[in-house]
């Protein structure tokens, strides 16, 4: 996911993202400080976005037309990844990880998707305990409890809504 790096660098390269949604009128919000291997480092909502989801803030601001219905905690997980271009984000309410995987002539809507599980966390690293340089120079590693998925792996044209309760549906039109 994240080039070899250390933890500052890695939460620099999660905060170009979320400070984009926040240019787009999405209210995220504050990170927390914790200490990962000895380095004071500033937490918030992990979110990584495939750069066809668009150039620009009017791209951004077209995929997220409602961005006040857009609410992320501050230990939520969310990846984007694939071809985005036929993303749109209408609500989003996510407490935990979700994980979207999009093919070329997907085109996603997410209409009003909750998501609440155990997500993901770091795990700090005691030293030399990892053999693997780049979890080594970061100093912590993943620790993925829980996630939703959604993979939409044929084109087409999907809706996602789910119900009060969690689970939902998921419409090809």
């Amino acid at each position: 996911m994240l080039p070899p790096c250390s933890a500052r660098r890695a939460r620099t390269l999660y905060l170009a993202t979320p400070d984009k949604f926040t240019a787009a009128g999405v209210t995220l919000p504050a990170a927390s400080s914790v200490t990962l291997s000895g380095v004071k480092v500033a937490l918030g909502a992990r979110v990584v976005i495939d750069p066809s989801f668009g150039v620009g803030l009017a791209a951004w601001r077209a995929k997220l037309p409602t961005p006040g219905a857009v609410r992320l905690q501050r230990s939520a997980t969310l990846l984007l990844m694939g071809d985005l271009t036929g993303l749109r984000i209408e609500s989003l309410e996510l407490s935990g990880c979700l994980v979207m995987k999009l093919c070329k002539g997907a085109n996603v809507t997410l209409r009003k998707v909750r998501v609440s599980n155990g997500g993901w966390s770091f795990k700090e690293l005691a030293d030399g305990s990892s053999p693997d340089e780049a979890l080594a120079i970061r100093g912590y590693q993943p620790a993925r409890h829980a996630q939703r998925e959604l993979i939409f792996d044929e084109p087409g044209d999907y809706v996602i809504e789910d119900e009060e309760a969690e689970g939902g549906s998921c419409a090809l039109l």
